[in-house]
C-alpha cells in the first residue's frame, strides 16, 4: 500500500519482502517498519534478534522499532568503502551537522541540536574486514540470511548509535551492491529502542518513512572529489 505523504514509499507486510529490481530503479522504495516487544522478537522474529548488536531488547520495558528498506542511490559502489564512509566531509553531511569529534577508528562524537551519541562503524567486504566481535559478525550473516543478494554486497556497513541512555541507542546495517555504472542498491535495516509511553505507532512509522527519504537525498547530494 502507497502511503499518500511520500509517494515512493511502498509499504511491506514482511521483513523478508523480495527484491523487485525493476522497481526500484523506477524510484520505487519499499519499506517494512513495525513497534515490537523483546517477546516477540525472541518467538516470531529470531533472525531479527540477530541485528540486534546492542542487545536492546535484553533492556527492561523496552520495545524495538524495526525497519527495512531498499533503494537506489545515484552513486558508483566503489564509494561505499570504509575510507569514504568515514571521511568527516560525508559524516556531517549525512548527519547534517558540523559538530563532531572523531574518537580512535571508526568512531565519532556527534552533538546535533539537544542530541550527544556516539557513532561507530564496522565494515565487511572482500578487501578489508573491521570486523572485531560475535555480534557484529552474527548480524552480518543475519541480514546475508534475509536477503540472498546481500551476499553479493561489495560492502556492508554496521553502524551502532549510542547514548547515555543506553536504552536508545540504535543498530543500522546497510549493504551495498552495485546494480549499473553510477547507481548502487542499498538494503538497509534500522533497529532502535524506545520506552513507555510510546508516541503513536503511524508517528513513528512516518518519522522512519522521513528517515529513509533523508537518508537517499543526502548519499544522493554528496560531491565526490
Amino acid at each position: 500500500m502507497s502511503s499518500p505523504t511520500y509517494a515512493k514509499i511502498i509499504s511491506q507486510k514482511q521483513i523478508d519482502f523480495p527484491l523487485q529490481t525493476q522497481e526500484i530503479l523506477k524510484g520505487e522504495v519499499p519499506v517494512y517498519f513495525k513497534v515490537m516487544s523483546p517477546k516477540t522478537i525472541e518467538k516470531k522474529y529470531p533472525m531479527i534478534a540477530g541485528i540486534d548488536t546492542l542487545s536492546l531488547r535484553k533492556i527492561k520495558n523496552i520495545h524495538l522499532k524495526v525497519g527495512k528498506a531498499i533503494y537506489v542511490v545515484d552513486k558508483p559502489v566503489g564509494f561505499f568503502n570504509d575510507k569514504d564512509l568515514m571521511k568527516e566531509e560525508f559524516i556531517t553531511h549525512y548527519w547534517d551537522t558540523k559538530n563532531l569529534s572523531r574518537e580512535e577508528g571508526n568512531a565519532f562524537i556527534l552533538n546535533k541540536g539537544l542530541e550527544k551519541f556516539k557513532l561507530t562503524s564496522y565494515f565487511d567486504s572482500d578487501d578489508i574486514s573491521t570486523v572485531s566481535s560475535f555480534k557484529i559478525s552474527q548480524a552480518i550473516s543475519a541480514v546475508k540470511d534475509l536477503d540472498i543478494i546481500s551476499k553479493s554486497a561489495s560492502v556492508i556497513m554496521v553502524t551502532e548509535k549510542t547514548f547515555k541512555d543506553e536504552s536508545l541507542g540504535e543498530v543500522f546495517i546497510s549493504s551495498f551492491i552495485p546494480i549499473k555504472e553510477n547507481k548502487t542498491i542499498v538494503i538497509h535495516y534500522s533497529l532502535q529502542g524506545i520506552k513507555k509511553p510510546f508516541p503513536k505507532r503511524a508517528n513513528l512509522r512516518e518519522q522512519f518513512f522521513n528517515e529513509i527519504e533523508q537518508s537517499m537525498k543526502r548519499i544522493n547530494s554528496f560531491n565526490i572529489d
